[in-house]
């Protein structure tokens, strides 16, 4: 299989392979060229970052050019309790926009019966993280999955990715990891943000427990039973990826949506521009009764009424607030916008 993988990828520096995007018509050597700098990208993030001790990083990236921002480590499972919020929702044939992230509100809204997900992420690698962990679902069962996504452990991901590699339907995600493993396959856990990342942790085996346990907490498939039912519920022709910032949404997919998820996005933009393009969203981009989550809170307390919050009551927003439990440490909240009929 190994072998097999080295001779695909001298295969597509030298021949077309079909683009992703439109079936049938063959990708442009210049785009080939792209994907295998993209991943060379990737590879050399990940040695910086491995060369790096875990107090140093977050000051690195601080320091990083447009290149390391726009190509930076993913989050391997989402940090949200998804799980919860997502249950009180109805996404039986619905139409869902959302950010990509660790691709968990994609999957987890097309495992409740979504129609059809666009996402956006202004993170190319999110798109590559996205296909390999759908592909990784179909293709695996359910401990092989779990040790390829253990971060702490010492598990040869490379030949794992060899179980995989088949199941990926798209040729550029193929030859973006074919070209990725063949360089090292312990750079893969490195394409993470997380604690695994620091090489003082006393027990990684006792840390890899605390970590999986966290991420079944919050996210539906990582149970095994709900795992197996998940693999026939992916539909990736379902979903649409772009590349670009919040602001780009309307103008890029510019359709109309039952719900959307911008995660805690509102957080790192302009407080102004944020408000005044969400009322944008809320006029011409949801449907009645739709609802798009405006801001996501970590350890939520009512004593203390979150600045989110209090800006967006002052922009007349007036969302409400969902409450739930964390199972750790108090509550988690979503701030949310309904859209009522008018």
């Amino acid at each position: 299989n190994l072998q097999k993988m080295s001779l695909d990828l001298k295969k597509y520096e030298k021949c077309d392979i079909i683009c992703p995007n439109k079936r049938g018509i063959l990708m442009e050597e210049k785009d080939k060229i792209k994907i295998l700098k993209e991943a060379e990208q990737a590879i050399k993030m990940c040695k910086v970052i491995s060369n790096k001790s875990f107090k140093d990083f977050n000051r690195y990236w601080i320091r990083q050019d447009k290149a390391f921002q726009k190509y930076s480590q993913c989050y391997c499972f989402s940090n949200e309790i998804l799980k919860e919020y997502y249950n009180r929702i109805n996404f039986s044939n619905k139409d869902v926009l959302t950010v990509c992230g660790s691709g968990d509100q994609i999957i987890e809204s097309l495992a409740r019966g979504a129609r059809k997900v666009d996402s956006f992420d202004s993170n190319k690698l999110t798109y590559y993280n996205l296909y390999l962990k759908i592909a990784a679902i179909k293709a695996l069962k359910y401990d092989e999955f779990i040790k390829f996504y253990n971060l702490y452990s010492k598990d040869n991901k490379k030949y794992i990715y060899t179980e995989l590699r088949d199941a990926i339907k798209k040729e550029d995600i193929k030859l973006f990891w074919d070209k990725f493993f063949q360089n090292d396959e312990e750079l893969f856990t490195t394409f993470f943000l997380g604690e695994h990342n620091n090489k003082n942790i006393e027990s990684r085996e006792e840390s890899a427990k605390i970590s999986l346990t966290q991420a079944k907490n919050n996210i539906s498939y990582l149970e095994e039973d709900t795992f197996k039912d998940v693999k026939n519920k992916i539909n990736e022709d379902s979903i649409t990826f772009k590349e670009m910032d919040i602001f780009d949404v309307k103008k890029k997919y510019n359709n109309k949506y039952d719900f959307i998820n911008f995660s805690n996005i509102f957080n790192y933009v302009d407080t102004k521009k944020f408000i005044s393009y969400i009322k944008q969203l809320l006029e011409d981009n949801l449907y009645n009764d739709g609802e798009i989550i405006l801001d996501y809170i970590w350890e939520y307390s009512e004593k203390f009424q979150s600045f989110a919050i209090f800006l967006m009551d002052l922009y007349e927003l007036n969302p409400n607030i969902i409450t739930f439990n964390n199972n750790y440490n108090g509550n988690d909240a979503v701030v949310v916008k309904k859209k009522k009929r008018s």
